[in-house]
């Protein structure tokens, strides 16, 4: 197991005027980079914005968030005339960003040559090391800083690292608490404490630390999905839907997120939060599954116009959703559209008979002719006036006033069935007698012809 515990050399030199500047702009680091995790990187780059001094300018270049306007600001200070270690460390920082080793080293060498009792140098050293697999350089290179600077987070940070890199967890946590010890701030620190608890399976710690590093980046979304996740995983359903609400607050519109949250509010019966997840979801990704879930919840809050429509938004995605088929023709005979109704349910009862009987007690709502018509077109015209009128004078009785034309004009193929139909007029206005003739007519057998065909049939009292 690796110590927990910082041994080495060089030694503290005595303080001087140069050196308590290189303390001060230190000291300043962990702020630096406490604020630029908050997201708050500008406002401490303009905290150094009126400084002329030449810690001031340089902690204004390294709080700079934009890695290359801050690398630009860095070589601006490099004087050879004056030699100064920072700026060649500020861009060994920003050369291990980008993954550039060789320039990151050139870099070090040139800050180490200068003043070789900066603390910072060997944490960035040990950082290049440990990135090369070079495991003990790293662990001697930030024992040596803890040497210098022995409360310096970023030192314990890296020995913890090098420990996780032996897959010593015991050394890695112990290396993690020293680094928040000294800073209470810092995130690679916590990062580090919430991983282990995760691989530990101690959800209550884990959960712990994600919640300190909620308020140490709050802006970062995938913090809180890690977070979200983990509390539904642990039965804290409400925490859970908090915490993605978080990441969708924070620009995670992941179809996968929706879908997650959508079902996280199923499942606490959070009807209306459900249902304004599953708008977002069909939004970014309509699928069968989320629009008939929606029409569900609309008709279970009694909107039946927009359960309609949601439930055809159904179809529309997956023309296999029988069940979303037979919901539509339900309530279209709610509604009144018995056509519609007995057109969506002929479609839906070839693949699920157990509907016939909805199907049947509808034809014979509209008083369908035991049989397909058949004859001639004198014979098949003469029927479809017996089959309207004998309903018609049964209605009577209800509606007196009930009364006027239909029109139906009738498109036939040559093999004798009918492709088309449409009413020309209906000022009788009974949807009961206006589908009698239209499935009378669309299910009667025709004398073969490519031809159309109108039927007109006056109703009076």
């Amino acid at each position: 197991m690796l110590a927990a515990c910082a041994t080495g050399e060089p030694a503290p030199a005595p303080p001087s005027g140069e050196s308590m500047e290189s303390q001060a702009i230190e000291s300043a680091l962990p702020g630096i980079a406490a604020a630029q995790r908050k997201g708050r990187a500008r406002e401490a780059t303009e905290s150094y914005a009126d400084r002329s001094d030449r810690a001031g300018k340089l902690l204004s270049a390294w709080a700079t968030p934009d890695l290359q306007t801050s690398w630009d600001r860095l070589r601006a200070q490099v004087d050879p005339f004056h030699p100064f270690a920072w700026p060649e460390l500020g861009m060994a920082r920003i050369y291990l960003a980008w993954n550039t080793p060789d320039q990151a080293q050139q870099a070090l060498a040139r800050a180490m040559g200068i003043d070789p009792n900066i603390a910072e140098a060997y944490v960035l050293k040990a950082q290049l090391e440990l990135s090369q697999g070079q495991v003990a350089d790293a662990r001697a290179d930030d024992q040596k800083a803890l040497a210098l600077r022995p409360d310096d987070p970023f030192a314990f940070d890296g020995l913890a690292k090098a420990a996780l890199a032996q897959h010593d967890s015991a050394a890695a946590r112990s290396f993690f608490d020293q680094a928040r010890r000294a800073w209470p701030e810092d995130f690679t620190a916590i990062r580090g404490l919430a991983d282990l608890d995760e691989a530990a399976a101690d959800v209550v710690r884990a959960l712990d630390e994600l919640d300190a590093l909620h308020k140490l980046a709050p802006q970062e979304t995938a913090l809180w999905l890690e977070s979200g996740r983990l509390r539904q995983k642990a039965g804290d359903l409400a925490g859970a839907a908090h915490d993605f609400e978080a990441a969708l607050e924070r620009g995670a519109h992941d179809p996968d997120l929706l879908a997650l949250l959508a079902r996280t509010y199923r499942s606490q019966h959070r009807d209306a939060d459900e249902r304004r997840v599953l708008y977002e979801l069909v939004d970014e990704k309509p699928d069968a599954p989320s629009w008939h879930r929606l029409a569900d919840l609309d008709l279970a809050a009694g909107d039946d116009s927009r359960a309609l429509h949601d439930y055809r938004q159904a179809v529309r995605a997956d023309a296999a959703d029988v069940d979303a088929r037979l919901a539509i023709a339900r309530l279209e005979a709610k509604r009144g559209d018995i056509d519609g109704a007995i057109t969506t349910f002929r479609e839906a009862v070839a693949e699920r008979p157990a509907a016939r009987p909805e199907l049947s007690a509808l034809e014979a709502q509209i008083h369908l002719a035991p049989k397909p018509l058949s004859g001639g077109l004198m014979k098949i015209n003469a029927e479809l006036g017996a089959q309207l009128n004998k309903l018609y004078r049964q209605l009577l009785v209800s509606k007196p006033a009930l009364g006027g034309l239909l029109r139906l004009r009738v498109i036939v193929r040559k093999d004798g069935q009918v492709d088309q139909e449409e009413f020309v007029e209906d000022t009788v206005g009974d949807p009961i007698l206006a589908a009698n003739l239209f499935w009378n007519a669309h299910d009667a057998h025709f004398p073969p012809a490519d031809a159309k065909y109108v039927f007109k049939f006056e109703l009076k009292p």
